[in-house]
């Protein structure tokens, strides 16, 4: 309502939010490399970071929230050996998932679509945060906005993942 969900409330977020964020991934995150280079993993938690890093408000509700998962998916595989469902396809880059009752919320992250998806991470964990940090309310606030051009909670969910892309890049592309 009036705000921008990645900036600080009332201004420059404070000297420790980045410190925060950080800390946020290190203890709330756990990325499941299945073979991934190490710096596809820094990669991740790079971009990660940098989605929060100017507010400590969405950290601090994310500190509250379920753990995340991350699944960085090998190239080839499939999502659903991994016990992604078997509704996804096999050309899906990344997939947020997660049910009531789960101990952790799920992302998959293909490690050969990271290096040419620059917002991949970004895409996937505006989901987690629109579903473990916002409350019903704020979701609603949301959707009241998109229902009239966009109608179904699907994709109304999905351009707020892809409005959230917008906000790392300096060029948006077509693609």
């Amino acid at each position: 309502a009036g705000g921008d969900v990645f900036e600080a409330p009332g201004g420059a977020a404070p000297r420790d939010a980045l410190a925060k964020a950080s800390a946020w991934f290190q203890q709330r995150v756990r990325v499941e490399r299945h073979g991934a280079p190490q710096a596809l993993v820094d990669r991740v938690q790079a971009d990660v970071v940098a989605q929060l890093k100017h507010n400590p408000v969405l950290v601090a509700r994310l500190m509250l929230a379920k753990p995340i998962v991350v699944d960085l998916v090998p190239p080839g595989g499939a999502m659903t050996s991994l016990g992604f469902p078997s509704s996804v396809g096999p050309n899906v880059s990344g997939l947020y998932w997660d049910q009531t009752g789960w101990e952790h919320a799920r992302v998959a992250l293909r490690q050969d679509r990271l290096p040419e998806d620059p917002v991949l991470t970004v895409h996937e964990f505006a989901h987690a945060i629109h579903y473990l940090a916002f409350t019903q309310e704020e979701r609603e606030s949301i959707y009241k906005v998109l229902r009239p051009t966009f109608g179904s909670r699907s994709a109304m969910d999905e351009v707020f993942a892809i409005y959230s892309e917008r906000e790392f890049l300096d060029a948006f592309p077509d693609a």
